[in-house]
């Protein structure tokens, strides 16, 4: 639930076909752009010898002139102590600084640090509402954590009805764990509700298809009991 997504956006608006010299040109001149995608480059080790350092001063280069992308990219390096020592407090200032500008990854990672209190005190309530922002975006992981706050009552009320919709939302992207809580949580009524006992089915396959032994364990017994 609360591991921090650590994943360099590139922002593909160089011209196609942009060699190394044009981008490094185009850097030195102040192209916010240009600089993010030479951070990319050092970071990655694509095109250059991987160099973290180089990597975080030129992504930050690039946040200073309010690039999201870069913003985030730097908030990350930060956070993960890459390129520079790791510092909590400065990481939250940048993905919120990307997160002002509709980062959803950032307002993400900003949920993540209020959960485990990283830079900021642990706030759950705090948590929830960046989780929600960021899911009602599309963003999945986003959408299951939403879903486990609502079924465990964590910074929101319990509400089953919402822990399903979420699950459901992130179950359809293929998010594995949300496929088998969609399955847990449906079985549970199966008593109840004559469709829940498909609807469990369904979600145990979609989950088992992905190697969730749970899922594959739990299907087994309902098909077993017929």
């Amino acid at each position: 639930m609360r591991a921090v997504v650590f994943s360099l956006v590139f922002w593909p608006l160089l011209a196609v076909g942009a060699s190394v010299e044009q981008t490094l040109r185009m850097a030195e001149d102040g192209n916010p752009v240009a600089q993010n995608n030479l951070c990319i480059m050092y970071y990655t080790g694509d095109k250059l010898e991987q160099d973290r350092q180089q990597a975080f001063a030129w992504c930050r280069k690039a946040a200073q002139q309010d690039l999201a992308d870069a913003q985030f990219n730097l908030a990350m390096m930060y956070h993960n102590g890459q390129g520079v020592e790791q510092d909590f407090v400065e990481a939250m200032h940048w993905y919120r600084e990307a997160a002002d500008q509709g980062h959803t990854v950032a307002r993400y990672n900003i949920g993540v640090m209020y959960q485990k209190g990283q830079g900021v005190e642990a706030d759950a309530e705090k948590a929830f509402k960046h989780y929600l922002s960021a899911a009602q975006d599309g963003f999945v992981e986003a959408q299951y954590n939403v879903a486990l706050m609502y079924q465990k009552g964590d910074g929101v009320a319990v509400d089953l009805a919402q822990a399903m919709q979420w699950y459901e939302k992130a179950a359809e992207q293929g998010h594995v764990s949300a496929q088998y809580n969609l399955g847990v949580m449906y079985q549970r009524d199966a008593n109840v509700f004559i469709d829940y006992r498909d609807k469990a089915i369904h979600w145990y396959k979609k989950a088992a298809a992905q190697g969730h032994e749970g899922a594959e364990s739990n299907l087994q017994v309902m098909l077993e009991e017929g």
